[in-house]
């Protein structure tokens, strides 16, 4: 399995995308929030020059998806 690095927003904010989540309709900030029916909660992706493994392992999580659909998906983009 690979190892999870950090990445770009961007590149974070796709995979969710493609994952069926979408933006939130919110105001200026440094963070992007993203919902998807059936979740409570929101993933939230702050807008730093690259986003930390245990953002992106808490992010995983709070979405319901497993490690080797993120390195899967994220191999596509």
């Amino acid at each position: 399995m690979p190892r999870l690095v950090p990445v770009r927003p961007e590149k974070l904010i796709k995979f969710f995308e493609r994952m069926g989540w979408r933006k939130s309709k919110r105001g200026p900030g440094d963070h992007q929030a993203m919902r998807k029916e059936g979740y409570s909660r929101p993933v939230i992706i702050p807008d730093y020059r690259e986003v930390p493994k245990f953002i992106i392992k808490a992010n995983l999580a709070t979405a319901h998806i497993s490690l080797d659909e993120y390195f899967s998906v994220m191999s596509q983009i």
